[in-house]
């Protein structure tokens, strides 16, 4: 005896009884059906349209498992073909070298950005002028204008003891030494000048050119790569010196730049020495200036 019955997408299968209340999974559209518990009917000729089926009602994974998810063919392999596809490596450059020129267009912008507000903000504030207070050594014999904030020391002229002083900002600095080897060879060059007087030398050869010349030698032993332009005589309230600018290295190869200016007194011959990074020059320079040009007994 068998059970007849049809899916809902109107395929017609006919199992055996034993199959009543049993699921089975229609060839047609895939749905779990379940086998009806109907009255058996005798079995149908070979003619018969409906068809038996009682391996797919005993198949227990046919019992268990989900339908499979409809899925568009053409579609699916449309993305395999696309996905299989080579990929054009100068599209793949051309966006490097656009997303670059993005990113330096905004680091120029900004970078113009800065320099303009930099620019803006140093017109509005202008660096205040350097102020200065006076240091007087009273046994070294000897006064200057001395940079307001900068660290000050001094000490000597007692005892047989040269008198030095310095002035400190950082890595730049003004010194003032005296050095009585100096002086003894001052005394020695002026006694063997012209007697004509100083007015008839040359700068050159006049008693401070001549030490400055002699000095030269042992201030360029503290540096290495020591270099001086031609020295000049000029007139500062102390009275006739000579300077010479110079550049050198120092510690662990720093590149310095400074002046190096020669006095001399009764007492005591001065080495005067005004130095600073060489990379800030332009801006002690006129410090330096300043500070040579204020030395006074």
């Amino acid at each position: 005896m068998s059970i007849k019955f049809r899916c809902t997408c109107g395929k017609a299968y006919k199992v055996s009884e034993a199959n009543a209340g049993r699921k089975m999974v229609c060839k047609g559209c895939k749905k779990t059906l379940r086998v009806p518990k109907g009255t058996p009917v005798p079995a149908a000729p070979k003619s018969e349209e409906f068809e038996f089926d009682d391996d797919s009602a005993r198949d227990p994974r046919s019992v268990t498992a989900a339908p499979p998810p409809l899925v568009n063919v053409k579609r699916k392999r449309r993305r395999q073909e696309e996905t299989e596809k080579p990929r054009d490596p100068s599209k793949g450059r051309k966006t490097f070298l656009i997303a670059a020129l993005a990113l330096f267009g905004l680091a120029g912008i900004g970078g113009v950005g800065y320099v303009v507000a930099t620019s803006s903000s140093a017109a509005k504030a202008p660096a205040e002028p350097q102020m200065y207070v006076q240091y007087k050594s009273e046994e070294g014999g000897f006064s200057a204008d001395a940079p307001d904030g900068w660290e000050t020391d001094g000490a000597g002229g007692t005892g047989g003891l040269p008198p030095w002083a310095r002035f400190k900002d950082g890595t730049a600095s003004i010194s003032i030494k005296a050095d009585r080897i100096g002086n003894s060879m001052s005394d020695m060059f002026g006694a063997s000048q012209a007697p004509g007087g100083l007015e008839e030398m040359p700068d050159e050869l006049t008693p401070i050119a001549k030490l400055h010349e002699f000095q030269k030698e042992r201030i360029a032993l503290n540096y290495s790569d020591f270099e001086e332009q031609p020295g000049k005589n000029i007139k500062i309230p102390w009275g006739e010196v000579r300077i010479a600018e110079f550049t050198a290295s120092e510690g662990f190869g720093s590149s310095v730049r400074g002046y190096r200016m020669t006095m001399s007194s009764v007492q005591w011959q001065f080495n005067v020495v005004a130095k600073c990074p060489k990379r800030k020059w332009d801006q002690y320079q006129p410090i330096f200036d300043h500070v040579l040009h204020s030395i006074d007994h």
